[in-house]
């Protein structure tokens, strides 16, 4: 099914959040599993300024939607191939997790997809966030990239914040780059969080960070990959 529109963009958030219901209430196994972008997909004119903040005149965007791709367990494997287009102009604010998708885990794909000029945001804590998922179960993301800013802050606990993925928990990341900004008063790692996998299911391969970390507050650690990892490979 090919994305050639923002109306197309919303149906694929739509259609995979009604088939993960489905999935998980019926077992009914996905029937609309392949999407590719046929151009680049804007979604807002414009939503950071020269220095990756938010514009301070963008008063009322086009908010994107939680999008949730959890088919744990089923065998029909599902492909979003972005054909080196992108996706700008993305913005999100929330106090739940935060990114293009919100969850990923299964037999699922998602690459040669770019997200540009876009912002999300995340307050509170055991949150995540990642401009290409904020929680990353099972899957693969390969050849994408971003240069999206990721902005977390919390008042106890803390979120997981990530360039293209915050909490990792399995699946991979696969020749991937991050080249945006991150601000934070929490942990924070310029691919993804932290690995927490102690099965070696997580892996990183091949990917770099050129972006900008500003993390703020006492007793902060962030790395250029990632803050921490159990069980993982990287190669």
């Amino acid at each position: 099914r090919a994305i050639e529109n923002m109306s197309h963009l919303y149906y694929f958030a739509e259609c995979m959040n009604r088939q993960s219901t489905d999935w998980g209430n019926t077992g009914k196994e996905p029937t609309d599993v392949k999407f590719v972008l046929s151009k680049d997909i804007k979604v807002n004119e414009q939503v950071l300024d020269e220095n990756g903040q938010p514009l301070a005149s963008l008063q009322t965007p086009i908010f994107w939607l939680p999008v949730n791709m959890v088919f744990e367990g089923a065998t029909t494997p599902i492909i979003l191939d972005g054909n080196n287009h992108r996706i700008s102009g993305l913005a999100k604010s929330s106090n739940h997790q935060n990114g293009f998708i919100d969850v990923l885990i299964g037999n699922i794909t998602i690459r040669n997809l770019g997200i540009t000029d876009s912002y999300f945001i995340v307050s509170g804590s055991s949150l995540s966030v990642g401009s290409i998922a904020a929680r990353l179960y099972g899957g693969k993301i390969e050849n994408c990239w971003s240069d999206a800013t990721i902005t977390a802050s919390n008042n106890s606990g803390y979120p997981y914040a990530g360039g293209l993925v915050g909490y990792m928990d399995g699946g991979s990341i696969i020749e991937s780059t991050f080249s945006g900004l991150i601000c934070t008063n929490c942990n924070t790692g310029g691919i993804a969080f932290g690995i927490t996998s102690n099965v070696s299911e997580a892996m990183i391969s091949k990917c770099r960070f050129s972006g900008t970390i500003q993390a703020n507050g006492s007793n902060v650690i962030h790395g250029g990959i990632t803050v921490s990892a159990y069980s993982t490979n990287f190669k």
